[in-house]
């Protein structure tokens, strides 16, 4: 699967430019390959009387004004395949994948957290960075990837054996382990942070990165899918493997980790490139 040129792997780049007709994606509910049933993604609560599904935004209200971002801005959403360019706003583009107690509740608390990422990455050179707020930083990427994974990887739509599109599979149990506060069931998860010499506010690429399994037999992409996330100067790379495995980062791109400096975050100018991105399964 190319990188450029796949499904899935486009880049969507906000442009600042007049409103144009908004155009929502349809709504695709996780559900339960056991028994069809709609579940909350990070929760998995069922979908009983208790639950009500909610729609989690790609870019939230607090994310978009602590980095100076309309939401009401324009998308140029690429699709590789047929070289289509669609248009939508950015405040659209959502998934209806969790429920509204996770949305309401810790998903929330962690958006503000990010907001005050912005300070930090936009603040003295040499000030380290916390260990809190680290934490908040790759939570947040984690979270971004696993919607997207929705959003562009039609993890939704895994297990029907009506599609034939491409897709990735759920990420169903990091995303349970990130709802608890298990950090250690997500050591595996990499989430790389480097500076981005775009002049875009707002972009993001999605897709599938090079990989190989023992032996070096090439291996199955769906299971290691990479987000490449940018947000105002700050670009983030993550990489969520449902198999153990060994990543490797273009040079530059910094692990998000408690004590680092913004004059540590070079301004390397890789394009979004998944295929710079490499995954052996071990």
């Amino acid at each position: 699967m190319s990188a450029v040129k796949a499904r899935l792997g486009n880049v969507r780049l906000v442009r600042l430019s007049a409103s144009r007709p908004e155009l929502v994606p349809s709504g695709v509910h996780h559900r339960s390959m056991a028994n069809g049933r709609v579940r909350c993604l990070f929760c998995y609560e069922d979908s009983g009387d208790n639950l009500v599904a909610s729609s989690e935004h790609l870019l939230s209200r607090p994310v978009a004004a602590a980095f100076g971002i309309d939401r009401r801005s324009s998308v140029a959403r690429v699709d590789g395949d047929v070289e289509e360019i669609r248009w939508m706003q950015l405040n659209g583009i959502k998934r209806r994948c969790v429920c509204t107690r996770c949305n309401n509740g810790w998903m929330n608390r962690l958006e503000h957290s990010m907001a005050g990422i912005a300070t930090w990455i936009s603040g003295p050179i040499g000030e380290p960075i916390g260990a809190a707020r680290a934490l908040d930083l790759r939570n947040w990427a984690l979270k971004t990837h696993m919607l997207l994974c929705f959003i562009e990887g039609n993890a939704g739509r895994f297990g029907e054996d009506t599609f034939t599109g491409e897709y990735v599979v759920p990420p169903v149990t990091p995303a349970k382990a990130l709802y608890k506060g298990d950090h250690n069931a997500l050591a595996h998860c990499v989430v790389g942070v480097t500076r981005s010499t775009s002049r875009t506010d707002f972009a993001w690429s999605f897709g599938t990165p090079s990989v190989t399994a023992p032996g070096g037999v090439k291996g199955h992409p769906r299971f290691a899918p990479v987000s490449i996330v940018t947000v105002g100067s700050l670009q983030l790379w993550v990489v969520v493997p449902l198999l153990p495995a060994r990543v490797t980062m273009p040079a530059g791109v910094q692990v998000c980790r408690a004590g680092l400096r913004p004059d540590e975050l070079a301004r390397t100018g890789h394009p979004m490139n998944l295929g710079l991105v490499r995954v052996d399964f071990e």
